[in-house]
């Protein structure tokens, strides 16, 4: 499990899966978006077209962005 701030946390409060991918790397029982690049703080450009609900994901033009902070973390993180 790694440690994330509780302030990133507390941003996130809106996550449908009580942050699973702090545990087990999956948004729920879904392996977490593959991010293409990050741009900005909490904006993450995901790769790949699909279409999965959540509410920190939504389309930018042609792509698909996610403004979830934990997994902009995780990100970060590595």
């Amino acid at each position: 499990m790694k440690a994330i701030p509780p302030k990133i946390l507390a941003a996130a409060a809106d996550c449908p899966h009580a942050h699973s991918c702090i545990q087990n790397g999956q948004c729920g029982i879904q392996p977490l978006c593959p991010v293409h690049y990050a741009d900005g703080e909490n904006i993450l450009f995901l790769a790949g077209d699909d279409h999965k609900v959540c509410s920190y994901r939504f389309r930018y033009g042609h792509s698909q962005v996610c403004r979830c902070p934990v997994h902009y973390h995780l990100n970060q993180k590595g």
